[in-house]
């Protein structure tokens, strides 16, 4: 579970839940108005995913919450094999918190909807987007697909001649204030604003 968020969604959840297949590493994500939500849905999605697999679920791996704990009882009943990490350990659950990391770039994600929606024409305006409405010009040729590899010109940032131009980053926005991309450095999973240099900087998709 991850949570709570620093407010309530339009539909007034605070938490997320995800239920991630030790297998094949599948996703279920419920949306939690609150913590306790956890002992309503979890019935529902045993039900659900018993139904369509024709297999029952055999155990379930979760931390020490309060809101798993009064789970046990259902579990036992249910022949649900239940084991937890050890205190203040939810590293040892090493699948779902990678997912939750995953999650948790959703925000890079809604500023660069919100970036490109002010780029896009639209009829409300006579085929104009907002950002040449307001600003009286607009550029897309800086535009890239969100999630690919990118390698931005690092040198103004090196520390002495021998450091590397560049480095694979992750693309993951736009600044709002300069002419940057924001780049997500995947070793230490943070972003940072790097210089955009269309002759300093190239994409590609990453295909599996």
């Amino acid at each position: 579970m991850y949570g709570p968020a620093p407010i309530r969604s339009l539909d007034g959840y605070l938490y997320y839940l995800i239920f991630v297949d030790h297998f094949s590493k599948y996703i279920w994500l419920y949306p939690l108005k609150n913590k306790s939500d956890v002992s309503i849905v979890f019935p529902k999605f045993k039900s659900v995913v018993e139904k369509y697999f024709n297999l029952p679920i055999i155990s379930l791996y979760f931390d020490n919450g309060g809101e798993y704990i009064k789970l046990k009882s259902y579990l036992s009943s249910n022949g649900i094999s239940h084991y937890t990490t050890p205190p203040h350990t939810p590293e040892l659950n090493a699948s779902a918190e990678r997912r939750h990391c995953h999650l948790n770039y959703g925000h890079f994600a809604f500023i660069t909807v919100a970036y490109l929606i002010n780029r896009l024409p639209t009829p409300t305006l006579r085929m104009q987007s907002p950002h040449q409405t307001l600003h009286h010009q607009t550029n897309i040729c800086h535009l890239h697909s969100f999630g690919c590899l990118c390698f931005p010109w690092l040198k103004p940032h090196d520390s002495n001649k021998l450091q590397p131009k560049s480095i694979p980053f992750v693309f993951v926005g736009y600044s709002p204030s300069q002419y940057a991309y924001r780049c997500l450095d995947p070793t230490t999973n943070k972003s940072t604003h790097l210089a955009m240099l269309s002759s300093m900087i190239t994409t590609f998709h990453i295909h599996p």
